[in-house]
């Protein structure tokens, strides 16, 4: 019986949300004859991608993936330096080096091509 009284509530919050929001009529009819699947159907098709690609989710999910490796963005200027040595590779990982969590140090080839760089830039003055 409280099953019932469930889906018969969520149903009925489903429609009050189709309406409100002006989304399109069939899902009226969807929630109401396919019961729970076609109210699951409007809350993946409709209300989920609205919820996870808005601006805040965005930060939040940029968050959470900070905590859960925070030194990711260390190891994306390091590649991108050993990709390219250029100055502005140059600075990014400067910058998330002095930024990390914790030790973290150049790799050699890091350390070479840094030493090259300031012998060049030295020699251009």
């Amino acid at each position: 019986m409280g099953l019932v009284v469930l889906s018969v509530l969520i149903q009925v919050l489903t429609v009050v949300h189709v309406i409100r929001h002006g989304r399109n009529q069939a899902w009226v009819l969807a929630a109401v004859m396919l019961s729970r699947p076609g109210c699951i159907a409007y809350f993946v098709i409709e209300i989920a991608p609205g919820l996870w690609g808005g601006r805040t989710a965005a930060a939040a999910r940029g968050r959470v993936a900070k905590a859960l490796a925070p030194e990711r963005q260390l190891r994306a200027a390091r590649d991108a330096l050993d990709l390219a040595d250029t100055p502005l590779n140059h600075a990014r990982s400067q910058t998330r080096w002095s930024n990390s969590i914790g030790p973290a140090m150049p790799s050699s080839a890091t350390r070479r091509r840094s030493a090259a760089f300031s012998r060049a830039m030295s020699a251009r003055c």
